[in-house]
């Protein structure tokens, strides 16, 4: 940016002065300065306690006319204005930045949560049978599911989720040998469809068996059976670690990694 000599108010350009007191710019032959003494004060003024040049007026050698006064806050302007830009475009590349940072946060979340899915692909959730006693064994109660369901079903490890008394329904997590495994327990139960009956408890309570799902996905799901409650979709279910919906039972499947995918389907 060019800055108005003080004297003749034309540009300053090259071979020009600034003075250190009002900050206002002169020609070197305005002020009778030659180049090699502009060239010095240039150098000067870079060091803390170097040579400094005072222009006429500051050093009350002549007084300030109401159009030096004017000219000068006229200056002044021009560098708040110019000052004012750059601020403006700071903030508008901090925000620029602070959406990909959020971009880039999104995505690694959704990809630590796939990762997290996938150690958790040989594992089921089954609710609906209630505690038998303390001497309780979930791995028998597992492959008696098996066995009605035809199925040779041995799993790693098997638990109640939480603290769970006799006669009560907490969930029991099931760790298969594989997810192939998993997979035909999955799909088998869905075409039989057994009842605590059927293993020959005392009762009759629906047996229900998913596969387990992080926290994430866990929230994801409930927020998608909500707008399909809503009436804003028609279809989701999980499947092989993934969460897929339609809007109408003809429009095409999506995946749902995020909750601003579902929040997509509103519009």
């Amino acid at each position: 940016m060019a800055y108005p000599c003080g004297v003749c108010e034309y540009d300053c350009k090259s071979s020009s002065v600034e003075c250190n007191q009002c900050r206002t710019w002169f020609h070197g032959k305005c002020v009778k300065l030659s180049t090699a003494q502009i060239n010095h004060y240039f150098a000067e003024q870079k060091k803390p306690k170097g040579d400094k040049w005072i222009c006429n007026r500051c050093s009350n050698e002549e007084e300030y006319t109401t159009a030096d006064v004017i000219r000068r806050l006229d200056f002044m302007k021009q560098k708040y204005n110019k000052l004012f830009s750059k601020y403006e475009e700071q903030v508008n590349l901090n925000i620029k930045l602070q959406e990909e940072i959020e971009k880039i946060n999104v995505k690694l979340q959704v990809e630590i949560n796939k990762n997290e899915q996938i150690r958790l692909s040989k594992n089921v959730i089954i609710q609906g049978i209630k505690k038998q006693d303390d001497k309780e064994k979930t791995a028998n109660i597992i492959k008696l599911i098996g066995e009605k369901l035809n199925l040779n079903i041995e799993p790693e490890i098997s638990f109640r989720l939480g603290k769970c008394e006799k006669g009560e329904e907490n969930l029991i997590k099931a760790i298969l040998k594989s997810e192939e495994e998993k997979n035909a327990l999955l799909k088998t139960q869905k075409e039989k469809k057994i009842s605590t009956a059927d293993l020959g408890f005392g009762y009759d309570n629906k047996i229900y068996i998913n596969e387990e799902q992080t926290k994430e996905y866990r929230e994801l799901s409930a927020k998608a059976r909500k707008l399909k409650k809503d009436g804003i979709i028609e279809l989701t279910w999980f499947k092989n670690g993934k969460l897929f919906v339609r809007k109408t039972k003809d429009s095409q499947t999506q995946i749902i990694e995020t909750d601003d995918q579902l929040l997509q389907l509103k519009n």
